[in-house]
Parts: C-alpha cells; sequence; structure tokens
C-alpha cells in the first residue's frame, strides 16, 4: 500500500470475482476487506469498515434491510464514497441509488482502465454514471419540468452556460478552471450559482437538466473512458 492510498470494501459478487477485482484494482486502492453481501457483513457489527470508497457488486433497491445496511455503512463517514458496479440498467433503481446519495452506477461492460479511471475521479468528488443513466432518467422525465424553483426558466449569464456545457459533458472543476483559464475557486462559485438557478442539488442533476435542454451535447465521458461520465 502506498502512502495516501484509498482504503477500499468490496462487496457482493463472488469470491472469485473480489479477488480478481481485487488485483484490478490495485494500482488505485487498497482492498481492505471484502464482503460475501452487505447484509450479512453489516450484522454484529457495531461500527462500519474504516473505508474510503465502497465497490458494491449487489444493488437491491427494494430491500429495506439492504438500504439500511447501506446508510449505516456511509453514516461512519460523510466522505466515504459508494459506487455500484451492476449489471444492468433501470430508472428505479438508479434513482434509489441517487436518493441514496450513491456517488457511481457503473455496468460491467466496459474495460479495467475505465473502471479505474472513473473510481479515480469518485475519489477526487465526482459522480460517475454513463451515459445510459442519464438517457434512462431523461426518459422518465425531469421531475420539476426543467424550471428554477420558483416556476420560471432560469436565465444564465454566458459564463454560466459554459460552465454547465462543461458539467454536461463531464469536466471537472479543474478541467473546466484549465480550460476557461480561471482559477478552479472561481468555477466553484460559479457552479454553486448555476445549480442555485437551475434548482438541482448537485452536478448529477444539473448534467440530466442540461441534456433535457440542450445544453452539451458532446460526450459525457472525457476520453480515452467512453463509457462512465463524471457529473
Amino acid at each position: 500500500m502506498t502512502d495516501g492510498q484509498a482504503r477500499c470494501l468490496i462487496v457482493g459478487g463472488d469470491q472469485l470475482l473480489r479477488e480478481g477485482l481485487q488485483r484490478v484494482l490495485s494500482g488505485v486502492v487498497d482492498v481492505v476487506d471484502m464482503f460475501d453481501t452487505l447484509i450479512h457483513g453489516m450484522n454484529g457489527r457495531s461500527e462500519p469498515p474504516a473505508v474510503d470508497i465502497v465497490l458494491l457488486l449487489e444493488w437491491h433497491p427494494g430491500d429495506l434491510q439492504f438500504l439500511e445496511c447501506l446508510r449505516r455503512l456511509r453514516s461512519g463517514s460523510p466522505k466515504r464514497r459508494v459506487v455500484i458496479l451492476g449489471r444492468d440498467l433501470d430508472a428505479w433503481s438508479i434513482r434509489v441509488a441517487l436518493k441514496e446519495g450513491v456517488d457511481g452506477y457503473l455496468v460491467r461492460d466496459f474495460g479495467a482502465p475505465a473502471l479505474l479511471h472513473s473510481l479515480h475521479l469518485v475519489l477526487l468528488g465526482e459522480g460517475v454514471f454513463p451515459r445510459r443513466v442519464v438517457q434512462q432518467l431523461l426518459q422518465g422525465g425531469v421531475e420539476n419540468g426543467g424550471l428554477s424553483r420558483h416556476g420560471e426558466m432560469p436565465v444564465l449569464s454566458n459564463r454560466q452556460t459554459e460552465i454547465l456545457e462543461r458539467i454536461a459533458n463531464g469536466q471537472s472543476n479543474k478541467e473546466i478552471a484549465r480550460g476557461l483559464g480561471t482559477s478552479e475557486a472561481t468555477v466553484k462559485v460559479h457552479v454553486r450559482s448555476v445549480l442555485r438557478k437551475i434548482g438541482v442539488e448537485n452536478r448529477t442533476q444539473a448534467a440530466i437538466w442540461a441534456h433535457a435542454h440542450g445544453v452539451g451535447q458532446g460526450e459525457l465521458t472525457p476520453r480515452p473512458s467512453a463509457a462512465a461520465a463524471p457529473v
């Protein structure tokens, strides 16, 4: 384990899959624990394991006991990241994941480089979701109809629109700052203003809102990791 390397918990799947992922992830995180299931792993624990990121190979959005265990796992640290590595997508499961504060929802149809890149972005504080997730949510409709909290279409400045486009195209604050030739602190101020104006709470919702309104039509994912999108 290198100095400062994040500690990871892998949950679900069979033992062979977990051990295989442990080898794949060794350059990005240090896998310090593995559970066969989340419920079994959390039973009997007074405190959740001390990890920085949790990789869920199982996702049961309709299981209240499972969701309660997930909340207990997250309660140990508000900065603990949770990423789902699932088999498929459906809009309801994605909505539950977002409601539970999951930081990434990935599908097992891409290679190790894309997974490593996605987890790196999550550890930097980004949310990482495939473009198909955004499409699934848009098919279900945008809950507020694209209006601001006051019921009116928001008016964004040229700079705010440009920043929203870059959020929708998957750029982090650091990348936006570099592209615009400004400071990351300035970008953070603009991002907060954009979120407030369009009536959303985070970058994931901002990207969905942007694509629903034709803002940022490029790929959500920065190349070469075309499978997942930071939002």
